[in-house]
């Protein structure tokens, strides 16, 4: 087993991000896969969403950067291959700590890798360290093995946590509102991910454009959704997410809404469908 990286992303916040990606992975255990959601995002709304409570699990994602970071002599591959004792020695750290920092989820059998605001202040430490857009696929190398698939819900804004999960990634999903600037998002989004791939992991695919919050009726929906599709084709899924009420209530409740009977729930688990049947073809 061998995990496919999924960040999903968009430098414009208020698309649907964090919901995309706690439903996306949630569908996707739904199809028998093994998955971990890594919430990268210092809002922490991915952890909320699945009722993460940090006082039962005081571990979280920063923590392990924090021994990833303090290491001055790692000698890392993308092929995640470590070379020296003192390599060895951070690899059982890790394993130590990524074994209490794994929260499962029985409810809805996602693992979740957790956040909170102390990964705001990660930022500051990332740039002063020589790895500093490494960090999070050093980490998530070792959790290859154990899953099928691994989602990262990235930060909403350009900086080197957005660069950390492109890095780590085989691929990005960027959801997108169909309103009047969505364009520009997407141009500063395509980007980044020309930018990553050009100097720091070539092998970033887009994996396609998901519109969300989606309102027929209003004027700009059409527009949009007729520009994308001649502008990216084939990279534009079918599945469209509505926009809903019935969102926001269940992050309050704290249950996936592909898990309760809504159309909102329909969408996700055919967008999940989709992106299956895809990677078959």
């Amino acid at each position: 087993m061998s995990a496919k990286i999924i960040a999903i992303a968009n430098q414009k916040g208020g698309v649907g991000k964090t919901v995309t990606a706690v439903n996306f992975a949630t569908g996707l255990a739904e199809q028998d896969k093994k998955v971990l959601l890594v919430d990268f995002d210092p809002q922490g709304n991915a952890s909320s969403y699945l009722n993460y409570d940090s006082s039962k699990n005081k571990l979280s994602i920063v923590d392990l950067m924090d021994i990833v970071l303090k290491q001055d002599c790692i000698e890392y591959s993308t092929e995640h291959t470590w070379y020296t004792e003192s390599d060895k020695q951070l690899m059982h750290q890790l394993k130590e700590e990524m074994s209490q920092a794994i929260v499962c989820d029985e409810n809805n059998r996602v693992d979740l890798l957790p956040a909170n605001i102390t990964l705001s202040g990660a930022e500051m430490t990332l740039i002063s360290s020589v790895y500093r857009n490494q960090a999070l696929k050093i980490i998530l190398s070792y959790y290859v093995p154990d899953y099928d698939y691994i989602i990262i819900d990235c930060s909403p804004t350009l900086g080197i946590m957005l660069v950390n999960a492109l890095v780590a990634a085989n691929e990005v999903i960027i959801p997108v509102q169909t309103e009047e600037f969505a364009i520009d998002g997407i141009v500063q989004m395509l980007q980044t991910v020309q930018n990553v791939r050009r100097t720091e992991n070539h092998n970033l695919k887009i994996a396609g454009f998901l519109l969300t919050m989606v309102q027929p009726n209003v004027i700009e929906y059409g527009e949009i959704k007729e520009g994308m599709e001649q502008q990216f084709g084939n990279l534009m899924y079918t599945t469209m997410i509505s926009r809903s009420v019935q969102v926001p209530r269940s992050t309050k409740e704290h249950i996936p809404i592909i898990q309760q009977d809504h159309k909102i729930g329909k969408q996700y688990r055919d967008f999940t469908k989709e992106y299956l049947n895809r990677q078959e073809v």
